[in-house]
Formats: C-alpha cells, structure tokens, sequence
C-alpha cells in the first residue's frame, strides 16, 4: 500500500482576495513581534528566576534555622516546668508535630512559632485552622500508633519572639490552644 497525499487543485483557496491576505500578513507580523516580545520578557523573567533560585534556599536555611532555634527554646521551657519529652518533629503523612510531651497523666501536642518581631501579629495567632486540623490529624496516627486510647491529651502553642541580635525572646506558652 503506498501512502498517497492528497492535496487540493492550486485554484482552491479560501480566501482568495488580496484584502484576506493582506490581513493575514498583518496578523503574522503582529504574532511576530508578540512573540519577540515574549521572548524578550522571558529571558529577563528567567534571569529574574535564576537568581531568585539561587537566594531562596539561603532565605529557606535561614527560616528554618530561625525555626529550631525556636524548638529548642521551647523544649528546654518545657523541661524547665517537668514536662518530659517524648518526640521531637514528628512526621507522618497526616502532618508534622514539633513537640510531644508528657505533662503527669497527660500527652502534650506542642505547635511551636517562632518569629523575629511580633509587629504585625503575636506569633501563636499564625497558627491557623487549617493546621490545627493538620495537628490533630498527626496527634490521632501518633496516638493509635503508640497506643495511647485511654491517655488524655491536649494541644498546646508556643509563640516565641526572638531578637536575633541580642538571643533574647519572649516566650509566650498557651495550654489548651485549641480542642
């Protein structure tokens, strides 16, 4: 079987007057310079995305060291009032928990945010609905997973500001933050 191409006569032509074709013309030299255009802004938008590539993970690392930072402060708050720690970043598909403790008879989720300055919002208010559900979510894998159906828990936060100069930081623990 040979592949055959079937093409029309030379004389079929949509749009055979000249003004369609002058139009045509048009809208090629336009999608021409529009495309130049793009191409243009493109590259400075890659330049832009290249660089901010590059500054985004120091900006992440700093981020998270500030986060740390504030873990650490918190669990030594924590084991400065006789709480004992259980885990520290504990992660499961349902979530992330930043401390679990043991307060007596009682199993303590802890949300820890740490922040440079509280100008906008004290740092515990950043905790939204969203990841107080992701916190429980995680709490309940954690509580089936160790067993502990007849322990009661509660959800605690801990905002935490710190000035980065001085290492000083004001410790705000909430109890009971959210059911």
């Amino acid at each position: 079987m040979r592949n055959e191409v079937t093409t029309q006569p030379e004389t079929y032509c949509p749009r055979n007057t000249r003004k369609d074709t002058e139009k045509d013309v048009e809208k090629l030299r336009f999608s021409h310079s529009a495309l130049l255009s793009f191409s243009v802004s493109f590259r400075v938008f890659r330049g832009l995305s290249c660089y901010l590539l590059r500054i985004i993970p120091y900006m992440n690392d700093q981020r998270q060291d500030l986060g740390k930072q504030g873990e650490q402060i918190a669990r030594e708050s924590l084991e400065d009032k006789n709480y004992e720690i259980l885990e520290t970043n504990f992660r499961c598909k349902q979530g992330e928990i930043d401390i679990i403790a043991r307060d007596r008879h009682m199993v303590v989720f802890v949300e820890v945010r740490t922040v440079t300055s509280a100008r906008y919002q004290p740092p515990y208010n950043s905790v939204t609905r969203s990841k107080q559900q992701q916190v429980k979510r995680a709490a309940l894998f954690y509580i089936s997973k160790h067993n502990l159906v007849n322990t009661q828990f509660r959800f605690d936060v801990i905002g935490i500001t710190l000035n980065r100069k001085t290492g000083e930081h004001q410790l705000d623990h909430i109890e009971n933050a959210f059911a």
